[in-house]
């Protein structure tokens, strides 16, 4: 479930794999259709696609989506403090 270009309702989206090797995300229909965006990175925790619709692209960008660690976890992140400079004795 995800959002689409131009509309406030979450769609289903599939993922799609094309002969070239590429994989896309979007709804239902052929891979690089003018509503999927392609997958250019995925490393498990970070994804990026872009729009394949230069027209959408332009006003949209990059998505970029982060999977964030579950409470509780060794992957959850906790803000630091941050250090003060030492001090130099004069």
């Amino acid at each position: 479930m995800m959002l689409g270009h131009d509309s406030p309702k979450v769609q289903d989206m599939a993922l799609k794999g094309s002969v070239e090797g590429k994989t896309y995300i979007g709804p239902g229909g052929d891979p690089a259709g003018a509503d999927d965006r392609e997958v250019v990175s995925f490393d498990g925790r970070v994804m990026i696609l872009k729009w394949i619709d230069p027209e959408v692209a332009g006003r949209y960008g990059n998505m970029v989506l982060v999977r964030c660690g579950a409470e509780g976890t060794a992957a959850a992140r906790t803000a630091r403090a941050k250090r003060k400079p030492p001090t130099v004795a004069q």
